[in-house]
């Protein structure tokens, strides 16, 4: 399963994709229910297919988030380091 990534750049944005319910008990507001996307520092990430398409498909985004190409494993050396072409070929 991947990870998929939003960005915006506004740090705090948030959004509902459904809105929370409202309960007014004496002289407080309460809210429960919803679907809240938070983004910190300016970054969203889920690993849901679904909350990832409903994202893409919402009014906002392309204009104040849009997602991030998915980062693609490449080779390393171990170190955290990609291995050059020559220290491949002498290593097989």
């Amino acid at each position: 399963m991947s990870t998929t990534r939003f960005r915006s750049q506004h740090r705090n944005f948030c959004l509902y994709l459904d809105s929370p319910r409202r309960q007014v008990e004496g002289m407080e507001v309460k809210h429960s229910g919803g679907l809240k996307c938070q983004f910190t520092e300016g970054q969203f990430a889920t690993d849901d297919a679904r909350l990832a398409q409903r994202l893409r498909t919402h009014a906002a985004h392309g204009v104040t988030f849009h997602e991030l190409p998915i980062e693609q494993p490449t080779e390393s050396d171990g170190n955290g380091k990609k291995a050059s072409g020559k220290a491949a070929a002498s290593a097989a």
